[in-house]
């Protein structure tokens, strides 16, 4: 089954974790599915190496390369919300950014 958009798994997320109360049954099997269907990206995400200068020089650049991918392309305002959003999380490598591109460009 194709993940969920960055978006709705965030909404699924926040509403069964980041509640005022705990999820309920209905809530934790929704959050399993979008879990296990986003495995893969995931899985992904966290598989490439820790940061490294070059990716924010790639950032910097305006300009992300990923193995097996074409460039990235980034505008100013891309390279500012990957800088801020990388900052915030501590980490800054290829895929993190291919990440939260995909969610900022995907609201």
């Amino acid at each position: 089954m194709l993940p969920p958009p960055p978006r709705e798994l965030l909404a699924v997320i926040e509403v069964a974790l980041l509640g005022p109360a705990p999820p309920s049954p209905a809530q934790r099997v929704e959050l399993l599915h979008a879990v296990r269907d986003a495995a893969l990206a995931f899985r992904t995400l966290l598989s490439h190496p820790g940061p490294k200068a070059s990716d924010r020089t790639q950032v910097e650049a305006k300009e992300v390369r990923l193995p097996d991918m074409p460039p990235i392309t980034l505008d100013d305002t891309d390279v500012q919300t990957v800088i801020s959003l990388t900052q915030s999380f501590g980490v800054m490598h290829s895929a993190f950014t291919w990440f939260c591109l995909e969610c900022v460009r995907n609201v």
